[in-house]
């Protein structure tokens, strides 16, 4: 899962296409997968977006963290793609 992947959920969710219900449900499902692999561009970023997604009683995720983790996804992204010009 690369950092995009993720910020497109969230942005379903921002959007009001997905609840924030059901994003910390798909939070706690790809959390437990042994199957899908993080960007190894930025895993902890997405290690804990997933963590605290997926654990809404001890984080309480609202739509404002959820446009700021959009936003550091983002960035992450966007860092990685200059990354890659750079070298090629």
């Amino acid at each position: 899962m690369t950092a995009d992947d993720a910020r497109g959920v969230l942005e379903r969710c921002i959007a009001g296409r997905v609840s924030l219900h059901r994003l910390t449900t798909w939070a706690e499902a790809v959390e437990g997968r042994d199957d899908i692999e993080l960007d190894a561009k930025s895993p902890a970023d997405l290690a804990t977006l997933l963590f605290e997604l997926s654990n809404p009683k001890i984080n309480n995720p609202s739509l404002d963290t959820i446009r700021v983790w959009s936003t550091r996804l983002r960035q992450v992204a966007s860092s990685t793609d200059s990354t890659a010009l750079e070298a090629s």
